[in-house]
């Protein structure tokens, strides 16, 4: 564009924004609560609730689908209209690319360096973006902005009103942006709108990096790293506090001491000798403290955590819970602001065989300065302590790890599977639950438990373990197969040197990962062939409704899950359950991927019993109803489970859905 017509839309934009200026103000206008240029952005999402949802504009070929922040999914979009997600756009925003930029210095530093990686540009155009919203609400809406090489000012307008005239982003890719409204929506939403800037001085294109709506209907919170959403305006001081155990029993297990439930790092616990009456926790300050809420992190969700207990303050009772229930190992405990020096949790109730504490948090509405900050090493809010990892085998195509299969304590399992061009869905080991590997297989064989991972529990033990091979399908796509025998063995004889003879079950294990660019599908077939161990004449496979090959998502994705099979849609409201047979299953989250799993008809008993689960996670496997109906085999006889993975890099509908179905039901696996 010559300098001449620059200078014209420059003027043409400077009238426009003036024109809306007179634009009737039947709605409130929007007003600015923050308008700031900070390091790393650290004031992006910290004012939050159930409803806040984002979006980050990064372009598709940097790999990136989303990035979580503060605890909050921020989906990818390339300057494209998402529906499920309530996003349109007006105009036609050009993506643009950021590369080498590292916060080094900055929390959650990974989530930011993704958000970093590009945006949206008008292109010397203006552009905008219309926000699904309830009409007449009030929402927070926050920009995000990173710099360029150039100084950057162009104008924002919210439903027709201006709210800042040359706004404007610094001359530093290190630099950003960060703009914070309160809105009202209109009838049709919130509209959104950028465009160009009238200072001679700066690049009146208009940029955009990331950008969040948070409903205030449903109040507003604030992120803490370990406890999640808490109340605004609470600072956890418990690092302040000195713990200590008066009932005086020792540490139970992998219990650290008093003060590991006070030091920032949930891979550390408190945790006394089993089953007793009453347990006791105390936290000292060294002068009285205002309180206005505590938090904790048990062992597991409803699994070594307190259950039943008083809350002391200065030896008065200020709160009795009876029954208490964790949210994702989290229990949240406000109270009426009370001053004291010293916090007690009197336990005489507990899930599992001991109160065990991960963290307590502590929560002041009063300011402090000076706490004790945990290392980098202990800040990390999921703690993977299931167990050691063994061994890895990851497959990597064009450049990217689709699949890594890994070798834990107890069993092998894919630990990472990611679609195509983008980034792996699944989690390992969570504090919750830390016997979820990922995507696993295990049930009860002979009454042994090979899936929880508890005293007593089963070991698969690799014998043998081929490399990945590569080749081509049937159909000339790329294809990885990895083969491996193991033994299914009871605990007392894992230890053995050689288990020919005391294997239960005997497996030989194939994995075949197939890539299908052109249908941008990733296809992992589970293969397991299985016969009679030498120790046994008989072998009874039992198990909970859930056991089977079962998967477990990462934590940002589970308020997108959207599970379907091929019936429709399973009534998953509150916090039920569905196990019901099909052909297949599928759980999507909104833009960033599709999920489905096949079980096959030459299963024992055909189609596959699905179960699904939404909350408090989401969670989906594939089982042959072990539960109400065990599988018998006996000396001699083989047999084998097929299933089949696909996962996608955004929405899959039901009907393409039963047709690769229909092709994985006719092939002979």
């Amino acid at each position: 564009m010559n300098t001449r017509s620059c200078e014209l839309t420059t003027t043409a934009s400077a009238l426009a924004f003036a024109a809306l200026a007179l634009v009737s103000q039947a709605a409130p206008a929007p007003v600015v609560l923050k308008d700031v240029s900070i390091y790393g952005f650290p004031d992006f999402l910290t004012s939050l609730n159930s409803t806040t949802k984002g979006w980050m504009f990064a372009p598709p070929f940097v790999g990136l689908k989303w990035v979580e922040l503060n605890g909050v999914l921020l989906v990818g979009n390339t300057g494209v209209n998402d529906p499920e997600t309530g996003l349109a756009f007006t105009g036609a925003p050009t993506n643009h690319v950021v590369s080498g930029l590292d916060w080094l210095e900055a929390s959650q530093r990974p989530a930011r360096n993704g958000i970093s990686r590009g945006g949206l540009v008008g292109d010397a155009l203006p552009f905008g973006l219309k926000l699904a919203a309830t009409p007449g609400h009030t929402y927070l809406l926050e920009i995000l902005t990173l710099g360029s090489k150039t100084k950057r000012a162009f104008n924002v307008m919210v439903n027709g009103q201006p709210v800042v005239k040359d706004w404007t982003v610094l001359a530093d890719k290190a630099a950003n942006r960060l703009l914070r409204l309160q809105v009202e929506a209109a009838a049709n939403g919130i509209d959104l709108q950028f465009t160009l800037g009238t200072r001679a001085d700066a690049d009146p294109t208009p940029a955009l990096s990331a950008l969040a709506l948070t409903d205030l209907a449903g109040g507003v919170s604030q992120h803490d790293p370990i406890f999640g959403r808490v109340a605004t305006g609470l600072v956890n001081i418990a690092a302040l506090g000195t713990g200590s155990s008066p009932d005086g029993m020792k540490q139970d297990g992998d219990g650290r001491g008093s003060q590991a439930a006070l030091d920032g790092d949930p891979s550390t616990y408190w945790d006394e000798q089993d089953n007793a009456k009453l347990y006791r926790y105390v936290v000292s300050f060294k002068q009285p403290e205002k309180i206005s809420a505590l938090a904790i992190m048990g062992w597991a969700q409803h699994d070594f955590a307190p259950k039943d207990f008083e809350v002391l303050c200065d030896g008065k009772a200020v709160k009795k819970v009876e029954n208490a229930q964790y949210d994702r190992n989290i229990l949240h405990l406000p109270l009426d602001d009370t001053t004291c020096q010293s916090i007690e949790l009197k336990i005489t109730g507990y899930y599992g065989r001991s109160p065990a504490i991960r963290e307590l948090g502590i929560f002041s509405r009063e300011p402090h300065v000076g706490i004790p900050k945990p290392t980098s090493a202990a800040a990390k809010s999921e703690p993977k302590d299931g167990g050691p990892i063994f061994a890895e085998w990851p497959v990597t195509y064009q450049q990217q790890k689709l699949l890594v299969y890994a070798l834990g304590k107890f069993k092998p399992y894919v630990k990472e599977l990611a679609p195509f061009k983008g980034r792996n869905i699944f989690r390992d080991a969570p504090f919750d639950h830390l016997h979820h590997h990922a995507l696993m297989y295990a049930v009860k064989a002979n009454g042994v438990n090979f899936w929880e991972e508890v005293a007593g529990c089963g070991f698969q033990k690799p014998i043998e373990t081929s490399n990945w091979t590569e080749g081509k399908s049937a159909n000339g796509q790329p294809q990885f197969t990895l083969k491996q025998r193991l033994h299914w063995l009871a605990p007392q004889d894992a230890d053995l040197s050689d288990t020919t003879q005391v294997a239960i079950l005997v497996e030989r294990r194939t994995l075949t990962l197939t890539v299908n660019e052109a249908q941008q599908e990733v296809a992992l077939h589970w293969k397991s062939e299985f016969e009679v161990g030498p120790k046994t004449n008989q072998v009874t496979l039992t198990g909970a409704n859930y056991h089977g090959l079962g998967m477990r998502f990462l934590q940002p994705l589970d308020p997108f899950a959207k599970h379907l099979n091929s019936g429709g849609a399973p009534d998953l409201s509150g916090n039920k359950q569905d196990v019901s047979q099909h052909p297949w299953a599928s759980v999507s989250f909104g833009q960033s991927a599709t999920l489905v799993l096949f079980g096959h008809p030459a299963n024992a008993r055909g189609d596959s019993w699905f179960f699904t689960m939404r909350t408090p996670f989401a969670y989906l496997s594939a089982t042959q109803n072990l539960d109400k109906e065990p599988l018998v085999y006996r000396a001699g006889e083989k047999f084998q489970v097929n299933y089949l993975v696909t996962l996608y890099p955004g929405p899959k509908s039901p009907e393409a859905i039963n047709q690769r179905g229909q092709q994985w039901a006719g092939s002979k696996p």
